[in-house]
């Protein structure tokens, strides 16, 4: 069931994505191996990568959607406490697929932050 309601996790609402994207989503998430999907999942759950980010040394661009259901905001607030000279941008509307539910607003945040 996971697998087959993937893209309504995936984005803010069931209305955000378009029907073609997120059947999109749907097929490539069904065309994976379950197994692997599965123990993503599970690597994803168990990996705590909290002191890696103290490491990060170079600017960083976070951006996220307020919306997540999969990584929820204050994880966001987390890592930016922990990455030195890094910088937020919250997609209001969007879920975790903010770069299909606020594309011009994606676009223009990492075409700033790459001419900064």
């Amino acid at each position: 069931m996971l697998l087959t309601n993937f893209a309504k996790i995936f984005s803010a609402t069931e209305t955000s994505l378009n029907k073609g994207i997120g059947n999109w989503l749907n097929a490539i998430n069904l065309s994976a191996s379950s197994y692997a999907t599965g123990k993503c999942l599970v690597t994803l759950r168990d990996t705590d990568l909290r002191n890696d980010l103290k490491k990060i040394e170079i600017p960083t661009l976070i951006m996220h959607g307020k919306k997540d259901k999969i990584c929820s905001f204050d994880l966001v607030e987390q890592m930016k406490a922990e990455i030195s000279n890094s910088h937020i941008v919250a997609f209001e509307h969007s879920g975790h697929s903010l770069f299909l539910e606020e594309t011009g607003k994606f676009n223009a945040e990492l075409i700033k932050f790459a001419q900064e």
